[in-house]
């Protein structure tokens, strides 16, 4: 049995009165319920006293949270689902067309590409209009689409210098007190500047 249930020493008119208390929302309150019942507040408050209303309708007020979080994580499992399916159906694909690009520039190196053309018993075959830089970028651009499909990283991030120099640090003595030795100890200090670039 719940809570929020009639519970076994309740009477019908003080179940009747807590079912307004709890239905109230924010409006709730003992004046309400009175005026509602036709009772007076005093009779009313001892309701809600000897049957816990408070404590009933944060229980209800818990179970139906419970619910609505349910209810939004199966939706939000659903659409993660569609989602993760989604994007296995895209990565196939992208990794299907990268292999199209890549049968096709390995056929431009083995043989231009070349419009034929058919007539009166002769065929003419005319070589299409592309470089070996042609199907270099195709290459490229299938190596990258194929590093996509398959999760993996696409481009290099250096750090550098100034003017694309090495990072520089910069080393100086400095001397610190310790206490427990009672004596100035040397150390090294590393600084690095600050040039503004990341």
């Amino acid at each position: 049995m719940n809570s929020w249930d009639q519970q076994p020493d309740e009477t019908n008119k003080a179940f009747a009165a807590f079912r307004i208390y709890l239905e109230a929302g924010d409006d709730r309150s003992i004046h309400l319920v009175a005026r509602k019942q036709a009772k007076s507040a005093n009779t009313v408050k001892n309701w809600s006293n000897k049957n816990c209303w408070v404590s009933r309708v944060s229980d209800y007020a818990i179970h139906m949270a419970n619910i609505f979080t349910r209810e939004e994580e199966k939706k939000l499992s659903a659409q993660a689902a569609q989602w993760a399916e989604r994007q296995i159906a895209q990565r196939e694909e992208t990794f299907q067309c990268a292999a199209a690009l890549r049968a096709k520039a390995k056929a431009m190196m083995d043989f231009p590409i070349a419009k034929v053309v058919s007539r009166d018993g002769k065929t003419t075959v005319t070589p299409g209009r592309w470089t070996f830089g042609d199907a270099a970028k195709m290459l490229a651009v299938a190596d990258n689409l194929s590093r996509l499909a398959l999760g993996m990283e696409t481009d290099r991030t250096t750090v550098t210098g100034p003017e694309s120099g090495p990072i520089q640090l910069q080393v100086s003595p400095v001397q610190f007190f310790v206490p427990e030795k009672r004596k100035i100890e040397d150390c090294l200090e590393i600084i690095v500047p600050n040039d503004g670039q990341h």
